[in-house]
């Protein structure tokens, strides 16, 4: 296991992939990057009722049968919620405790060497819309286009070792979407985006205080951003301070 300075690095990546669906997770709309069109559903009107839609199931099956993971013949949606202006309902539809499927291996390649990352789980769920930073000067848009199209969550488990491993591990999640003709994996447009959770600790095989880094839109800047948080948690640790669990923002 490579080790940085005194420590070992443990990285576990959440993958959120938008699922190339022709309707959205739980209504009829079309499921596109822009629409004109919205379901009462979608943004959030009071007494309407989800009905889920088939294809997301199936791609999801799909992606589970790929990487050998268990598909479960049980899994159950609830309401995750919490509010921020992307979240029309305030509340986000989730597999959080049973999710679609279980395990899973996925191979990459690094400097020669094959390895497996295993996945935890994989989970069905609704996008929020998107915010709109640099269209206003003195405001967020908000587009609710993508507000209630499906989303495949794959959870690792934590064990990367390197900013180069969880680089090639989501690259190898990226091409294998595509392939499968799940995902368009357009990440400039946010069907493909990565979340990092890191921690360093002096002992192999143990965990120090995790943080997670969001905001992450390629695969250069998510190499980018683990070396930075590497070289930050250690200045934090040999400073004499601690390290605390949080979460933060990726800025380019």
């Amino acid at each position: 296991m490579k080790k940085y300075g005194e420590f070992y690095v443990t990285i576990g990546l959440e993958i959120h992939v938008a699922l190339q669906t022709k309707q959205k997770l739980f209504s009829a709309t079309e499921n596109a990057f822009e629409v004109k069109d919205f379901s009462l559903l979608d943004i959030g009107m009071p007494g309407v009722l989800p009905v889920l839609s088939r294809e997301p199931v199936e791609m999801a099956s799909a992606f589970a049968l790929s990487v050998g993971a268990s598909l479960e013949r049980y899994s159950e949606f609830e309401r995750k919620h919490y509010f921020y202006p992307d979240l029309p309902l305030g509340y986000q539809i989730t597999q959080q405790h049973k999710p679609i499927l279980i395990g899973g291996l996925v191979p990459i390649k690094l400097d020669g060497e094959e390895k497996l990352i295993e996945i935890e789980h994989a989970h069905l769920e609704c996008d929020a819309a998107k915010s709109i930073h640099d269209l206003y000067h003195e405001y967020t848009a908000i587009d609710i286009s993508r507000c209630a199209s499906p989303l495949l969550e794959i959870v690792s488990t934590p064990c990367m070792h390197s900013p180069e491993e969880a680089k090639e591990y989501a690259k190898a999640v990226h091409s294998l979407v595509t392939f499968l003709g799940i995902c368009d994996g357009k990440m400039e447009e946010g069907s493909f985006r990565v979340d990092a959770s890191i921690s360093l600790c002096k002992e192999i095989g143990k965990l120090g205080a995790r943080v997670e880094i969001k905001n992450i839109s390629s695969f250069g800047f998510l190499q980018t951003a683990l070396e930075y948080e590497i070289k930050r948690q250690t200045e934090v640790i040999e400073s004499g301070s601690k390290v605390v669990m949080e979460t933060r923002l990726f800025d380019e």
